[in-house]
């Protein structure tokens, strides 16, 4: 299994869970890291440290029997570096929740009226008993739940979500913990977020907020490159909480000249689909919660933003 780039905790959680899963049916599992480290803040759960830091395309194939997709919808997004080409030497099961999954796989199986991967996951496994699921395992899913789910707030909760994240309390898992651990921060980080709060612009006749963090700025703080992606979370999480606004941006610079536009849009008073406007910046997600990527600086990013959303919404009028 290969975490996607700049791997979150569905994607982690959802991985570690199979890896449980698999080696308790006494098959040998590897764990890649991907393009990116993953988030530290994951650390806690069972077999982060066996994460391997490798690229897919550091991985020879011919040493394994079977690819594992994972909260992949495309190839590029497994790696932007060197993307595969399906099919591969070896069968390819893939796994997902992304409405604009291109099913590149021998096996697919995709459920976009899901809240995330681990869900999935979940309800795979409960049709199969769950007495596979013991409480590491149903802890690793309950992060990838919680998380993907904007703490079960976005709309792609369903009553199902419910009850299956229900079913993994019921196995164990450490709901606390979890939460405690997602939610955390150390001094740089929030000093940061004040930062990128403080630097807020409003578009669109105030339906849209965003800010943007450079990497100077993660440095000046003593923001490694494999901490950024947990900053940024924070940042989503308090500026999608912005009940005046619509729909939120982070535009931030986790590689010299590599720049995501990671947006959210979570005010119940009227969603809109991010993913379009991902889609027009190349790149994809969900509909309350998606991203684009842009190669350059955190400014041209914010116009090439603005450029795509007015294109994806020009009822919006100009920003």
């Amino acid at each position: 299994m290969c975490c996607h780039a700049r791997p979150d905790p569905d994607m982690v959680g959802s991985a570690l869970a199979m890896k449980l899963i698999l080696e308790g049916q006494g098959k040998k599992v590897t764990v890649i890291s991907g393009d990116d480290p993953p988030l530290a803040l994951l650390g806690f759960l069972k077999g982060f440290g066996t994460i391997k830091h490798q690229s897919f395309g550091e991985v020879d194939l011919s040493d394994h029997d079977l690819f594992l997709a994972l909260d992949s919808g495309s190839p590029e997004r497994i790696s932007g570096k060197t993307p595969p080409h399906f099919p591969l030497p070896i069968p390819t099961v893939v796994i997902d929740h992304h409405q604009d999954n291109g099913k590149y796989g021998n096996i697919n199986l995709i459920e976009p009226g899901f809240s995330s991967c681990a869900e999935v996951l979940a309800k795979m496994l409960d049709k199969a008993g769950f007495s596979l699921v013991k409480r590491d395992i149903a802890t690793c899913l309950y992060a990838g739940m919680w998380s993907d789910s904007g703490g079960f707030a976005y709309s792609s909760v369903t009553a199902e979500t419910h009850r299956m994240a229900g079913k993994l309390l019921e196995k164990g898992a450490d709901f606390t913990q979890v939460i405690a651990a997602l939610s955390a921060a150390d001094l740089a980080s929030l000093k940061v977020q004040g930062l990128a709060l403080t630097n807020t612009k409003l578009y669109f006749g105030n339906r849209v907020v965003l800010t943007k963090v450079a990497l100077t700025v993660f440095r000046e703080f003593g923001i490694t490159e494999g901490r950024i992606g947990d900053v940024k979370e924070m940042v989503n999480r308090s500026l999608s909480s912005c009940g005046e606004v619509e729909v939120s941006a982070v535009i931030y610079e986790y590689e010299p000249g590599a720049v995501s536009v990671s947006m959210r849009s979570n005010n119940p008073r009227k969603y809109w689909d991010v993913a379009r406007i991902a889609k027009e910046m190349g790149g994809g997600g969900h509909s309350q919660t998606a991203a684009g990527k842009v190669s350059g600086t955190v400014d041209e990013a914010e116009r090439e933003f603005l450029v795509a959303a007015a294109k994806a919404y020009p009822e919006w009028g100009e920003p």
